[in-house]
């Protein structure tokens, strides 16, 4: 097991978004997190990549809270979401000069995973984001993620404004970096036949908890815990 959370609770107000959800994600594997909008898959997310503390509970990296080191655990893991905001006045090529800097990493890194997710040439290199689509700018978030070559990647409904071609092309790039980079991924959606496709295991949410967690199902089965 890389991560372990338990008892997470967050609430906003006087409304809860989870209520003691307990997860268990397996190093190398790639896990689905459904539900309906609004469930809470975001809130989650930011929870597991410590972006936000929960209210109660606490999770793990390799047996140690990330709350003890929020720095070392962000070194190992990444995220993109569909709806993270980079540089838009910035080229591609900025943008990702900008990330490599903090991550300590070169141009060679940069060229390689801007050429797995296809944003490579120098027309779309040299393009500020303003002037990209919005399955291309979701493919330089994608990019920006993997520079580091994560232990961990956590992508928050990437595929919401990609076109079904490179939908695809996503999910074959994402079975690609888990099996030769053996980077262990956590995929949120709630489209079924994405997660059906992609991944080894799947957690639902409903109703601020977990309603059901283990091997993926047939669409039929899943969405009968929505």
């Amino acid at each position: 097991m890389i991560i372990e959370a338990k008892g997470l609770t967050k609430g906003f107000g006087k409304k809860k978004v989870v209520n003691g959800i307990k997860i268990q994600i397996e190093r190398g594997e790639i896990l689905g997190l459904l539900g309906k909008n609004g469930v809470g898959k975001t809130v989650l997310m930011n929870i597991l990549t410590g972006l936000i503390l929960p209210n109660k509970g606490v999770v793990k990296f390799e047996g140690v809270s990330i709350e003890s080191d929020l720095q070392s655990y962000w070194e190992k893991i990444n995220w993109a979401s569909a709806y993270q905001s980079l540089q838009l006045h910035a080229s591609t090529k900025e943008n990702m000069e900008t990330f490599a800097g903090i991550y300590g990493v070169g141009k060679d890194e940069i060229d390689e995973v801007l050429t797995l997710v296809e944003m490579n040439e120098d027309k779309l290199k040299n393009r500020k984001l303003f002037l990209l689509s919005s399955g291309e700018i979701g493919r330089v978030n994608l990019a920006k993620a993997l520079l580091n070559r994560p232990e961990v990647l956590f992508l928050d409904e990437p595929t919401a404004f990609l076109d079904p071609v490179f939908k695809k092309k996503l999910i074959r790039i994402l079975k690609k970096i888990n099996k030769e980079w053996g980077t262990t991924i956590v995929f949120s959606s709630h489209q079924l036949d994405e997660v059906v496709s992609l991944c080894n295991r799947v957690i639902v949410l409903r109703n601020e908890k977990v309603s059901y967690a283990g091997k993926v199902l047939n669409n039929k089965k899943l969405i009968s815990y929505f």
